[in-house]
């Protein structure tokens, strides 16, 4: 009887042992088969890297070719059943037409509720490299929009700005945070690009009329009236230096950059328009700065820069006029005493950018001149209800001495090759004004970079499959940043 029952017990255990295996395997090879099915190889694939940038090397004529892809939508990047916890914003109950007035150059504005805490959490601040692996989810028109991380650059805890690609885009998106308020431009695939404006303590998602931004970009350069020669920051002349310096050799892991320091004002009507939030404009100074930093970048210039000095209420409120406007704070800047001068000289900045809530005029940005040129141009004024970075951008451009568009009279071009480039019917640089003639169709695709025909633009659907997006000896602006950056007096430094 014991053996029998012994033998019993073994038996059954055998059988257990055989049935669990089984079990097992046949659990594990379904595993697998449904993580096969529902991430295609696509997505677990390693981007190439496209950033290949030597950092040793000092030389600013582009030495490669940078191809600009514009692709059509992706399956991959429709993704309808993402986590809300992944989502960068979710979309508010409140609507954007019942809390505020909107000029017509917005052409879709919707509330949104901000997550700042995906992009950084002051638990881990060792962001300062790129990391490929954070990614997280934004949402718009119906599609949710995968976009990694490249780089976070962290001022303080709440302070700081997160860039990112969306898939399928070759743009940087930017998101600059300061105590909580978010501003931001957003890049997608297929060329379209929309805006993260703070307002009142809340966050609206912008959708831009490009056409009327390009109007408002049209004669936007006025002459100083009158200027001070100086050798103190803020002044006219800045002291004459050499572009590099061969003596400064950067450690390893460094590069050699040349920064400009912005002193951002913002006026009364800006404030109000803020909802007397001045973290908002903040933020909006900041990112204002990073798309000047990107179109940089776009255009194989990444080594010069802009930060922001600081940013500070002006004393004035805008006459509605921006001609007249600017005109104030050339004044400030120029005259001994002046408030503006008296804030460039204490922080050492170059330039001032002055941020206006809205204008009843035709013109949403505006600049003084070109520092190339007496007497030279350190200010530019912007509209925020009006293209808010763009506006930025391109008058930057014009102060460091970049035209419009070749045959576009006057010709503000500093150099004869530093002029805009546009292409019939398709698109436009940062530095381009619209015209009826070169834009029947009513719009030109907006290039976030400079001209220069080191950069190929393609993509079928706006026509510029292979185009260069410049002209040699006539447009590519982007060759006129060391000139300029010389001019302000910038110096060379590595970082």
């Amino acid at each position: 009887m014991i053996k029998n029952k012994s033998l019993k017990i073994v038996v059954l255990t055998l059988l257990i042992l055989i049935g669990s295996a089984f079990f097992r395997f046949a659990s594990a090879f379904q595993i697998r088969a449904v993580l096969r099915s529902e991430i295609p190889e696509a997505e677990i694939t390693p981007p190439a890297d496209t950033n290949n940038n030597d950092n040793s090397s000092t030389s600013s004529t582009p030495s490669r070719v940078r191809t600009i892809i514009r692709s059509q939508i992706p399956e991959k990047e429709i993704l309808p059943d993402a986590d809300n916890s992944d989502k960068i914003f979710l979309f508010s109950d409140s609507g954007a037409d019942d809390l505020f007035s909107w000029d017509s150059v917005f052409e879709k504005v919707k509330v949104v509720d901000f997550d700042s805490s995906i992009l950084f959490s002051e638990n881990n601040n060792s962001l300062s490299k790129k990391n490929t692996d954070t990614e997280a989810i934004l949402p718009i028109d119906g599609i949710d929009y995968r976009i990694t991380r490249e780089k976070i650059e962290v001022r303080d805890a709440d302070d700081f700005t997160w860039f990112g690609k969306v898939e399928g885009s070759p743009y940087l998106s930017h998101f600059a945070v300061v105590n909580n308020r978010v501003a931001g431009e957003i890049w997608l695939p297929n060329g379209e690009h929309r805006s993260l404006l703070p307002r009142s303590e809340q966050t609206f998602l912008v959708e831009w009329n490009d056409e009327e931004i390009s109007r408002g970009l049209i004669d936007d350069q006025i002459l100083i009236s009158s200027f001070i020669s100086t050798n103190e920051p803020g002044g006219r002349t800045g002291p004459r230096i050499q572009r590099r310096l061969s003596s400064l050799v950067c450690p390893k892991g460094e590069e050699m950059i040349w920064e400009k320091p912005i002193l951002f004002l913002y006026d009364s009507t800006a404030l109000d328009w803020a909802g007397g939030d001045k973290d908002a404009l903040s933020a909006l100074a900041q990112t204002h700065a990073d798309s000047i930093n990107n179109v940089n970048l776009n255009s194989l210039m990444e080594n010069y820069r802009v930060k922001v000095a600081a940013v500070h209420e002006f004393e004035y409120t805008s006459s509605g006029n921006l001609v007249a406007d600017l005109q104030v704070l050339i004044d400030s800047g120029e005259n001994e005493g002046g408030e503006v001068r008296s804030l460039m000289q204490k922080i050492g900045a170059v330039e001032a950018s002055l941020m206006i809530g809205a204008t009843n005029g035709r013109y949403y940005g505006m600049a003084s001149g070109n520092i190339l040129q007496p007497p030279g141009g350190r200010y530019h004024a912007g509209v925020i209800a009006g293209g808010s970075s763009r506006a930025f951008v391109h008058e930057d451009g014009h102060n460091n001495g970049c035209g419009h568009q070749v045959g576009y009279i006057p010709d503000s071009a500093a150099r004869p090759f530093a002029h805009g480039w546009i292409k019939d019917e398709a698109g436009m640089d940062v530095m381009a004004a619209w015209s009826q003639e070169l834009c029947p169709t009513g719009r030109c695709w907006y290039i976030p970079l400079l001209s220069t025909p080191h950069v190929l633009v393609s993509g079928g659907e706006i026509g510029l499959t292979g185009t260069p997006a410049g002209v040699a000896g006539e447009a590519e602006c982007a060759s006129i940043l060391p000139e300029a950056y010389t001019a302000f007096g910038v110096l060379p430094m590595c970082k």
